[in-house]
């Protein structure tokens, strides 16, 4: 791709996210005058590898698994159907207040996997990154990397709809998420905000020390970038050159998966 082109693509997408850009107008109309601008290319998010299902058959549902307290349940032998069972009907020092149980939802075999802090403002199953004008922006955001919100897997720390989130109440919905990540197998996760990205990395480090880096997750060494979620970066835009630093990361980390040869 040539520079100009190149340039173009980087003040669409800067655009995309509503980061100001300085442009020089006669330069912009000269790249916007030459018919050789190369398309940018994106790692397609369809070429996931079949995964063969697991040998272990799984277990038989029961109302005493779906009305168990959490700490009793085997997180690990759950499919999808009885995870949502289980974390419907269990009980847990959290869940008083909650309104609903909102487990993760998008395609399930998803090359990418968002890991939110908590659902949507209306108790959806995507999170608040897919909802308002956070969603909107955060759609921006994968746009601008050649993804769309339908090719990822939402999921959030908090699984029970309720307003607020804590690391108490985060740490409880940990083994509902673990065993998420285990069902969807993403090549990728993205934490949005410190909660998230706190809890799965098991750490207390600030948000600021762990972005703009990969971290690996679990035995599986999966790899996650941490970045800012898009409600904060609404009430700090500064911050939005940031998540882009951060999401042209994971662009690289999805296409270096893509072209590695299977083994």
């Amino acid at each position: 791709m040539s520079h100009d082109a190149r340039s173009a693509e980087r003040i669409r997408r800067l655009q995309l996210m509503g980061i100001a850009v300085w442009q020089d107008r006669e330069r912009i109309q000269s790249i916007a005058d030459t018919d050789a601008a190369e398309p940018i290319v994106v790692a397609s998010l369809d070429d996931k590898a079949a995964r063969p299902p697991s040998s272990r058959p799984p277990p038989v549902p029961s109302m005493a698994t779906a009305n168990a307290p959490v700490s009793t349940i085997d997180w690990r032998t759950l499919d999808w159907q009885q995870l949502r069972a289980a974390a419907a009907g269990s009980a847990c020092g959290q869940c008083g207040s909650r309104y609903d149980a909102v487990l993760g939802s998008g395609n399930a075999s998803a090359r990418i996997m968002i890991i939110d802090e908590a659902g949507g403002s209306d108790g959806t199953h995507r999170g608040a990154a897919a909802d308002g004008q956070a969603g909107r922006l955060f759609g921006a955001m994968l746009q601008a990397i050649g993804v769309q919100t339908a090719d990822v897997f939402f999921a959030q720390m908090l699984d029970c709809a309720q307003s607020g989130a804590d690391a108490e109440a985060a740490s409880t919905c940990r083994a509902l998420v673990d065993r998420q990540i285990a069902l969807v197998q993403p090549d990728l996760l993205i934490t949005l905000g410190r909660l998230a990205t706190q809890q799965l990395l098991k750490t207390k480090k600030s948000l600021g020390r762990l972005r703009g880096q990969i971290h690996q997750y679990g035995d599986a060494q999966i790899p996650l970038v941490a970045t800012y979620h898009p409600a904060y970066l609404l009430r700090s835009p500064a911050q939005k050159r940031k998540a882009w630093e951060d999401l042209l990361m994971s662009q690289t980390i999805i296409a270096s998966s893509t072209t590695e040869p299977a083994s």
